[in-house]
């Protein structure tokens, strides 16, 4: 076992524990950095951790932007002082009413969510059009997981564009989580990662030849992160 993780006064620990380690994480987040070439390219997803001292550690490394699985989440980043939060899951019901009652609350952030349902989207609208409040939602896209999204086709370009009418939206730009690109083989690895970026930059220009804007491309995830840092 690496003597780096050694606890000298674990019996003096609950169990279970949930154990730090500041300098680890520290470098790791200076490696993610460097690989992707900026802190600005990076949006680390929090639910691995859900804790505020890594969260300041992340920003301590230039990180501004967020990603989040819940509301509580979302509320903490904000609390962090995090100007740039992402829900990478679409609100449904009371999570609606909460995540208003979280932007009226913090008007300084900007909250984004993700959508892949027509209806989801329009009670989004209603929801934040009587409050008097604006939320920008991204389109969620399938690129072949099968898990959440729509796929990066003509019906995925409609949608978009009808976001961009409803009251109470600001259309955010793409979401793409293909956790199931975890080939072994690097450059098999790396060819999926660039089919799956051909096919949102296609469903891009598809949007933005109709008028619509792109704002931006989420994506990546653990896997994939090495592969899309190599693209502009």
């Amino acid at each position: 076992m690496d003597s780096s993780y050694f606890v000298r006064n674990s019996s003096a620990l609950p169990s279970p524990a949930l154990l730090v380690y500041p300098e680890k994480i520290r470098s790791n987040t200076a490696m993610a950095v460097s690989i992707a070439g900026k802190p600005d390219r990076l949006r680390p997803h929090i639910k691995t951790h859900k804790t505020e001292q890594i969260v300041h550690i992340q920003q301590e490394a230039g990180i501004r932007k967020f990603k989040c699985a819940t509301i509580a989440e979302a509320e903490m980043l904000a609390k962090c002082g995090a100007k740039d939060v992402l829900l990478a899951y679409q609100p449904v019901g009371p999570a609606i009413l909460r995540l208003g009652e979280l932007c009226r609350a913090h008007a300084d952030v900007s909250f984004q969510v993700i959508a892949d349902d027509r209806r989801i989207a329009a009670e989004l609208s209603e929801k934040f059009s009587q409050a008097g409040l604006k939320i920008e939602v991204l389109l969620d896209i399938d690129p072949g997981m099968g898990r959440t999204g729509v796929p990066p086709d003509e019906n995925a370009a409609e949608f978009y564009l009808e976001l961009g009418k409803l009251k109470g939206i600001v259309p955010g730009g793409f979401h793409c989580f293909d956790g199931h690109n975890n080939q072994e083989d690097p450059e098999k690895r790396m060819s999926a990662a660039e089919d799956c970026l051909a096919a949102l930059n296609r469903l891009k220009d598809r949007v933005e030849r109709k008028g619509g804007k792109v704002p931006r491309l989420v994506m990546g995830g653990t896997s994939t992160f090495p592969c899309y840092a190599k693209f502009e």
